[in-house]
């Protein structure tokens, strides 16, 4: 809310977030994110729904461009022969 109180968010993105809310109920939530213009729509839904939110997008003519089905399975640190417990890196 401070966001928006403070007019950071483009307000073709707090119009399209209003939009999206107004026309759906299973989204979890809804968040405009981006700087100077170039908003990106986040949303989070139940896996059940992904194919309800992609005809959803589809419709109203947005392009999905990151699926949870992508996401990374994190980071790992790996250590060569030489570490030993205690040595600093």
């Amino acid at each position: 809310l401070k966001l928006v109180e403070h007019n950071f968010i483009c307000e073709d993105s707090r119009i399209l977030v209003s939009k999206i809310k107004k026309e759906t109920t299973w989204f979890k939530a809804i968040k405009a994110c981006g700087a100077a213009g170039a908003d990106t729509i986040l949303v989070l839904h139940n896996k059940k729904d992904r194919k309800k939110s992609i005809n959803y997008f589809n419709q109203i003519g947005l392009d999905i461009i990151f699926s949870g089905e992508d996401f990374s399975p994190g980071m790992e640190v790996e250590f060569d022969g030489e570490f030993k417990e205690g040595k600093q890196l």
